[in-house]
This record gives structure tokens, sequence and C-alpha cells, in this order.
């Protein structure tokens, strides 16, 4: 149960997350790697943490 709570600490004291943000059309050369600022929690809202995410191509091209 410590390992969980131990995480848990960890996202709530972070200050910025990871993202990938695209600007303009394009293939994956346009996708940008950034830091973000972690958006506040309003009442009756949850974070949730996600490890990984994937992505397809048709997501960035929609033809």
């Amino acid at each position: 149960m410590k390992r969980f709570e131990k995480k848990a600490d960890h996202i709530e004291n972070a200050q910025v997350m990871k993202v990938i943000r695209q600007y303009e059309f394009g293939g994956p050369e346009v996708l940008c790697y950034e830091d973000a600022p972690i958006p506040e929690l309003k009442p009756r809202e949850v974070r949730v943490r996600v490890p990984n995410l994937q992505n397809s191509h048709a997501c960035w091209h929609p033809d």
C-alpha cells in the first residue's frame, strides 16, 4: 500500500507535466514534446496519471 501512496504524493507535488502538442498539420516531425503547467483541480474533479499513451497515424492525418 505504501507504494501507491508514494506515487500519489508525487503527483500531488508535481508542478509541470510532459505534453505532446501539434501546432501545425504534418507528420511526426511537427509534434513538440514540452512541459506544461498542471491545471488546478476544480470541485468534483480528479487527476488521473497516464503513464503511457499511443496515438495512431490516423489521428494526425484525416486523409
